[in-house]
């Protein structure tokens, strides 16, 4: 999963040539949250779906992905659920006791697993990172979070191929002293 979010922001997130890449978008979508009506939003918007619904669609433990400007306002969400909450604190959304996007400012934050019962395995995880834009001296424009459901890493825990009759484990460790 971390691999695969890095791969995300780097490769998704570096600021195009042409000057018209995330960096536009977000800061576009953040300018007209308010006229979701304006072509200049729907454009925005377009961009951002078209580019994270096939990164959902590959990685399908990615179930939603939320872009927030440089004040931690939730301006793109790639799934349904979130939706109401473009506009607010990305910290509103899930009620840790600590600000998710004050943790992710500075580098890439993995959040503890909680349980979410909207996700097939009720288990989820939130990861998120900042984004700088290079060509104006790294300057900080807001931050990617990923929902990640973890339905496929309880699969992998349960499997007992190869454990014998019982499915235990015996875990040990051999001391410098070799007991």
């Amino acid at each position: 999963i971390f691999n695969q979010f890095l791969f995300l922001i780097k490769d998704q997130f570096k600021e195009q040539q042409s000057g018209l890449g995330y960096k536009y978008r977000i800061e576009t979508a953040s300018q007209y949250q308010n006229d979701k009506q304006s072509q200049e939003y729907i454009d925005a918007h377009q961009f951002l779906e078209d580019r994270f619904s096939e990164f959902t669609d590959v990685h399908s433990q990615f179930k939603e992905i939320m872009l927030t400007d440089s004040t931690g306002n939730i301006v793109y969400t790639s799934g349904r659920h979130h939706q109401k909450h473009i506009g607010e604190q990305i910290d509103t959304v899930y009620g840790f006791h600590y600000s998710i996007f004050d943790k992710a400012k500075q580098d890439i934050f993995l959040s503890p697993i909680i349980m979410d019962s909207k996700h097939s395995s009720g288990h989820t995880m939130i990861i998120s990172a900042p984004l700088f834009l290079q060509t104006q001296n790294n300057r900080f424009i807001g931050e990617i979070t990923g929902e990640v459901d973890l339905s496929f890493v309880e699969s992998l825990i349960s499997e007992r191929t190869g454990l014998g009759d019982t499915g235990e484990v015996v875990l040990g460790h051999r001391t410098p002293t070799g007991d």
